[in-house]
């Protein structure tokens, strides 16, 4: 399940949580509640209302190198430069290895 998170009103948090649930309606429902109990945690967080399922194929283990999420979409877009738009705008709170 993929979710956004705003923290502080400055920065987004995209999180990846993995759901074991009968249809993709109860997975929304479980990350929904967690999502708000999460920002609720953090205390200047705001849930922001965005719910992506995905049905993984994996049995009853994830394995390494098992695909847990894949979102598609649309662009006429260069790879560089839909990378740059999507990915990473300079924004990130991340380390470069």
């Amino acid at each position: 399940m993929r979710s956004v998170t705003r923290h502080q009103g400055v920065a987004y948090e995209e999180r990846i949580t993995v759901w074991r649930a009968v249809d993709a309606s109860q997975a929304i429902e479980l990350a929904e509640a967690e999502a708000k109990e999460y920002a609720e945690m953090l205390g200047d967080a705001k849930d922001c209302g965005i719910y992506q399922s995905y049905l993984c194929d994996t049995g009853d283990r994830i394995k390494q190198g098992d695909e847990v999420f894949s979102l598609i979409r649309d662009s006429s877009y260069s790879p560089k430069r839909y990378v740059d738009r999507f990915f990473d705008t300079g924004t990130e709170c991340q380390n470069h290895l």
